[in-house]
């Protein structure tokens, strides 16, 4: 006994001498790690800012990082832009974007400058040097509200750019502060950081907003563009004067190539109906019923009645063209739109030829459920005969009870009662039978002799 407890106690012991707490050398990530979403061209540019996932949540300004190395193209002014912008007294269009790194280039502003000679007026032209870091600058100075230097909308509108990085920071006047020279308050200055997910986490809720820094594809210097809260990349709307954090409407390059690509000469079934369309060519009032057929066959820019001029789908059928609009699945009214109204006429007849092969099923299963039945009920009508003889087992089978028969060919016909009321006179035994709906049985020592139905 001595000896089994020694041998034991030497193993624990050495057990314990080799045991020891494990420590993981590998780093341990013990925070959520935020990535950009793959870049998918099916939706134009969105403003990851300007629309949360859902409204508990913050907006993911890191997607605005899968758009480096994408082509954008400003939509053009309309011709229609002007007058548009007269009724909405906008008349003069203005963008704000910023030199790279915001170098400063000087201008010459010449103006009249009064002064009084003798007790007389005299006006002179004085010139004075300003530095701006505005791209491609011109001074305006129409009051005291809108004075300054802006990029003229027609520099950038109809022109191609690539996303060449994204950051996060903030762009502030000097204007405002005492200490600033008189050539230099409309000069800013930079607040940039790279665009990650500390820097997110850092700026939330301040007044910060994504930059984007964008190169002309022709060529040229890049520049900033800063991009508002509440800015909206398809905007369709009036040009506004000194906003600087709207620039025109954009359109994402790739996503237009690919919307091109997957309708244009392909033809179309409406899935619903669609009213209150114009015909482009004749301008009559057109319906588009569901079930039709529609070829795309165009999808580019057109002069419409609003500032800049828009890209829509071309729909034609034997009788008439309409246009639609393009928009992505982010737009929230793109139920009746194109192509979210429709479905292509390759999906459309799968589509149909798998509802027919379903309906081909379905009765299939319903004619051999109805042959399984006349077989079932063949083979109960072959069981009656055999049990209850070729008379009785045919009125059985049917469902049938003929008086003389006994109670078991009766429970067999009807199943069993719901109750059952019994009366012995004189040796005599009497049941009455209760079924359902007014049906009654009646026997006289266990022969069928009445049988009464009430109505």
């Amino acid at each position: 006994m001595r000896k089994t407890v020694l041998i034991l106690a030497m193993i624990l012991t050495a057990a314990g001498a080799t045991a020891q707490i494990a420590v993981r050398q590998n780093p341990v990530v013990d925070k959520p790690v935020m990535r950009p979403e793959p870049f998918d061209s099916l939706t134009n540019l969105i403003n990851e800012w300007r629309v949360p996932p859902q409204r508990d949540e913050k907006p993911n300004m890191l997607n605005f990082k899968r758009y480096i190395g994408q082509q954008i193209f400003f939509l053009p002014k309309s011709s229609h832009a002007d007058d548009a912008a007269k009724k909405e007294d906008q008349v003069t269009r203005y963008n704000c974007f910023y030199n790279l790194d915001l170098k400063p280039s000087e201008y010459n502003y010449t103006y009249p400058k009064t002064s009084w000679v003798r007790g007389r007026e005299k006006v002179e032209q004085q010139t004075d040097i300003l530095k701006t870091d505005r791209y491609k600058p011109v001074f305006v100075n129409t009051d005291l509200s809108s004075r300054g230097f802006y990029t003229p909308a027609d520099s950038v509108e109809g022109r191609y750019f690539v996303i060449l990085d994204v950051g996060v920071g903030k762009i502030r006047s000097r204007g405002g502060s005492l200490t600033t020279k008189e050539e230099e308050r409309y000069l800013h200055d930079l607040t940039y950081e790279p665009l990650t997910g500390e820097s997110q986490q850092k700026y939330f809720g301040q007044s910060v907003h994504p930059i984007f820094t964008l190169q002309p594809v022709e060529g040229g210097e890049p520049f900033l563009m800063v991009i508002s809260t509440n800015y909206d990349f398809c905007n369709r709307g009036i040009y506004r004067v000194s906003n600087e954090n709207f620039p025109p409407p954009m359109l994402l390059v790739s996503f237009y190539e690919r919307m091109r690509r997957d309708h244009v000469g392909k033809n179309f079934i409406a899935e619903q109906d669609i009213r209150n369309l114009i015909d482009i060519n004749t301008g009559q009032p057109v319906t588009i019923s569901s079930g039709s057929k529609w070829k795309c066959t165009d999808l580019s820019l057109m002069e419409l009645s609003e500032a800049y001029m828009q890209p829509c789908y071309v729909l034609e059928n034997e009788t008439s063209a309409v246009k639609f609009p393009l928009v992505s699945p982010s737009d929230l009214n793109a139920g009746t739109t194109f192509p979210y109204a429709f479905i292509s006429e390759e999906r459309y007849e799968e589509r149909e030829r798998l509802l027919q092969l379903a309906e081909e099923q379905r009765e299939k299963e319903r004619q051999e459920q109805e042959q399984r039945l006349i077989e079932s009920r063949k083979q109960f009508e072959a069981d009656c005969i055999a049990q209850f003889g070729p008379v009785n087992g045919k009125y059985i089978a049917n469902g049938q009870v003929v008086l003389g028969m006994t109670k078991a060919m009766c429970e067999a016909a009807w199943g069993t009662p719901q109750w059952v009321n019994t009366t012995i006179v004189s040796g005599l035994r009497n049941e009455q039978w209760v079924y359902s709906y007014g049906k009654y049985l009646y026997f006289d020592n266990g022969k069928l002799t009445a049988i009464q139905n009430i109505p």
